[in-house]
């Protein structure tokens, strides 16, 4: 079994204590003398880690819930795990390869029984949802404008102002992307407009 690297050990750390806790994560890790001991390069890592998986948390429970039996549970500390090897093979540049030994390592120190099981769902990311963001990511990349829909009395324009509708498709590239709900993307986009949040799903 690969040794799991102290950043992403420091991550899992942070991320369970923040779920117990109900503590800020970047307070968490602020205070921890385990991030403290970590060379600049691992402190990075553990921190974008571990952010990241309380940001998106919604996201990477659907993304890992999907691979798992109906009504299969998961204890909360290996959860945590896969949550921060979800993260990294979604949102980092890691190679698959890397993320998914490092995971299912990971997994094993909070449910050695698990690494079957952690395998398995992380293969499963890596070989279905990391093709979808990647997808996802490119086209939104791809868009320099999107075309306002001419106003319309059905669509309720007042005033000159165009009340354009949604593009369901670009809401779920920036949903997927952003790692936020479809409600918050639209809602996005709604606000500032499909470049501005395109620009802003992929920052």
């Amino acid at each position: 079994m690969a040794s799991v690297a102290p950043s992403r050990a420091c991550a899992l750390a942070s991320v369970s204590e923040a779920r117990r806790r109900g503590g800020r994560i970047r307070d968490l890790l602020r205070v921890s003398p385990a991030v403290a001991n970590l060379s600049p390069r691992d402190r990075a890592l553990a921190t974008r880690l571990a952010v990241g998986c309380v940001r998106a948390v919604g996201t990477l429970d659907q993304t890992i819930d999907s691979h798992l039996r109906r009504g299969g549970h998961l204890e909360p500390r290996l959860r945590d795990a896969l949550r921060v090897a979800t993260f990294e093979l979604l949102f980092l540049n890691t190679p698959a390869h890397v993320a998914v030994s490092q995971g299912v390592s990971l997994a094993a120190t909070a449910s050695p029984r698990a690494r079957g099981l952690a395998n398995a769902v992380l293969r499963r990311i890596a070989e279905n949802d990391v093709p979808a963001v990647a997808a996802a990511r490119g086209r939104l990349s791809g868009r320099t404008h999107v075309r306002a829909v001419p106003p319309s009395p059905e669509a309720g324009a007042v005033s000159g102002m165009c009340v354009c509708p949604v593009d369901e498709g670009l809401v779920e590239d920036v949903a997927l992307v952003a790692a936020v709900p479809a409600w918050l993307a639209r809602a996005t986009i709604d606000s500032v407009g499909a470049d501005v949040a395109c620009r802003l799903a992929l920052s």
